[in-house]
């Protein structure tokens, strides 16, 4: 690893009360003072139990937006698994 390469890493710690969350809801809110993000879980009976939100920063919003990229498409081409990105229109399910 190079001088420059080291210098730039940053010590990483976790907090004694990390955990991971199950997660296959996601709310948005985007305002002027940046992005919330709500994860949770759907319930069988179609509501969403929310577990755990996110406040950032639009600059860090930007940045999770290029890791999450950078890592799918890294994952598509060395597996070969082709990822389906869903369609998010408003009108979507609304029949034509």
């Amino acid at each position: 690893m190079g001088t420059l390469e080291h210098a730039s890493r940053k010590e990483t710690r976790r907090s004694g009360d990390f955990r991971y969350v199950p997660c296959d809801a996601i709310n948005l809110a985007v305002s002027d003072n940046g992005i919330k993000l709500i994860f949770g879980v759907e319930e069988l009976d179609r509501s969403t139990l929310e577990l755990v939100g996110v406040h950032m920063t639009h600059k860090t919003a930007m940045l999770l937006k290029a890791a999450l990229t950078q890592g799918l498409d890294h994952y598509q081409e060395t597996t070969g698994v082709t990822l389906e990105e869903p369609d998010l229109s408003p009108d979507r399910g609304v029949p034509q």
